[in-house]
């Protein structure tokens, strides 16, 4: 399946930049038709490829800022969504954890989300 993306990038832990939604577009053969049907608004995806790099892709409404807070082991990751009923994006960006990070978490405007994990081997 072909999904248009917009890129962005992660520098550390606990901070996140570059992420808007006018990043660069581009296209990416990214998930198999098995994976999902049709991706929506709040899906998001943590992707590790096989050298271990793991990738963030967040179907979020157009506008929404990103937030990282690390809490003890755990790395908070938050969309905070205009809510103007704005159309649905992709954001993407590369993860890069430190170490001590355990688990991570997900939110869109502060409540807690699923994430669907793809590994490539």
């Amino acid at each position: 399946m072909m999904l248009s993306m917009f890129l962005a990038a992660c520098n550390s832990p606990s901070e996140v930049t570059g992420i808007t939604a006018s990043g660069t577009e581009s296209t990416l053969d990214l998930l198999e038709q098995n994976v999902i049907e049709k991706p929506e608004r709040g899906d998001v995806f943590l992707i590790q490829t096989e050298s271990r790099e793991q990738f963030i892709y967040a179907y979020v409404e157009n506008g929404s800022e990103i937030t990282v807070n690390e809490e003890d082991d755990t790395l908070k990751i938050n969309f905070q969504e205009p809510n103007d009923g704005g159309d649905t994006i992709l954001q993407m960006f590369e993860l890069q954890t430190g170490d001590g990070i355990e688990s991570l978490g997900f939110y869109i405007n502060e409540t807690e989300i699923s994430v669907k994990e793809v590994i490539y081997e």
